[in-house]
């Protein structure tokens, strides 16, 4: 069964990239786009169909092969959950830095991790940086936040 299951999510992320990649490929033949525009996406896509496709092919290999849980139960997935809608809401006030720092520290805190400290300085290393590569390098913006906004 858990076989069957992850050939199915396998199948499904296969299907859900590529609808990203024709939306990509509509903007690019038909709304006349920029295909700096629609690198990204369909980098994105390319990667998902890849490790989509391996997970099948490991599916496939171990037959009934067992899938690792997620979660360990309920609470721990409404917990992830509502701190994914907080990050939402910070990143819409607060913008990227903020809120992805913010999240952080929250998960080592109520997932009680070991080594939260160099966690959430490792983190806020790699979170700064990936916000300096999109806006320096890519030309990306992330969000910068309406605090930010209205105190800038």
């Amino acid at each position: 069964m858990e076989g069957k299951r992850m050939k199915f999510e396998g199948v499904m992320a296969i299907v859900i990239a590529a609808i990203v990649a024709i939306i990509c490929l509509d903007g690019i033949l038909i709304n006349k786009l920029p295909m700096e525009a629609l690198r990204y996406p369909l980098f994105c896509a390319a990667v998902v169909m890849l490790t989509a496709a391996i997970e099948i092919v490991k599916a496939v290999r171990n037959g009934t092969g067992k899938q690792k849980p997620i979660h360990k139960n309920a609470r721990n997935f409404a917990v992830a959950a509502a701190l994914m809608v907080g990050y939402i809401i910070l990143m819409w006030l607060f913008g990227f830095i903020v809120s992805s720092i913010a999240l952080t520290i929250a998960f080592t805190v109520i997932y009680k991790m070991e080594k939260p400290v160099a966690i959430n300085i490792g983190a806020a290393v790699v979170i700064i940086a990936v916000y300096f590569i999109f806006s320096r390098l890519l030309y990306i913006f992330l969000p910068e936040g309406l605090f930010f906004e209205w105190l800038f």
